[in-house]
């Protein structure tokens, strides 16, 4: 695998753990890495629509926008997280820094702070190997590599869970 294999698998993983973590009722769809003729090597993920309750829709469209733009700036963040330097963490990002708007240097700042936990690069270097092998996980193999990573799960289950979906 090259470098900008493995840095885009770590870019993706990024914004699905940030997706797991930030939304607990969002279904993490699937993450994906694929070459695509005349534009390299593309990133994917997909991740179910969030519904906020708040008390008020202001409150609710400010949580909202706030973990959004967190969530865009995950993959950045991972890569940076990982040690990789800034400029290379930026490359592949114009669509995710555009999603996040006027809150691009909030969201990167407290992305960074969100990649930067222990339990959260773990879970992202967990998701980054699996994705680097297999180039597609769907959204339940991404929360149980998290779970293996934050302890909730051993290895013994998850080589288990791999049984039964066949890898």
């Amino acid at each position: 695998m090259d470098d900008e294999e493995r840095t885009t698998a770590i870019h993706e993983a990024g914004h699905a753990v940030a997706s797991v973590r930030l939304f607990p009722d969002r279904l993490v769809l699937e993450v994906s890495i694929e070459p695509e003729p005349d534009k390299g090597l593309l990133g994917n993920h997909a991740a179910e629509e969030l519904t906020v309750l708040c008390s008020t829709p202001d409150e609710q469209a400010a949580a909202s926008f706030e973990a959004e733009a967190i969530y865009s700036c995950a993959g950045y963040a991972a890569v940076l997280a990982a040690g990789y330097p800034e400029a290379k963490a930026i490359a592949g990002c114009e669509c995710d820094f555009a999603e996040a708007g006027d809150l691009l240097d909030i969201g990167k700042r407290k992305a960074v702070e969100l990649m930067q936990r222990p339990e959260n690069q773990q879970a992202v270097k967990h998701v980054a190997d699996e994705l680097s092998r297999h180039r597609y996980l769907d959204g339940g193999h991404v929360e149980v590599l998290i779970n293996v990573a934050d302890g909730d799960m051993t290895e013994k289950e998850y080589q288990a869970y791999l049984k039964l979906i066949d890898r």
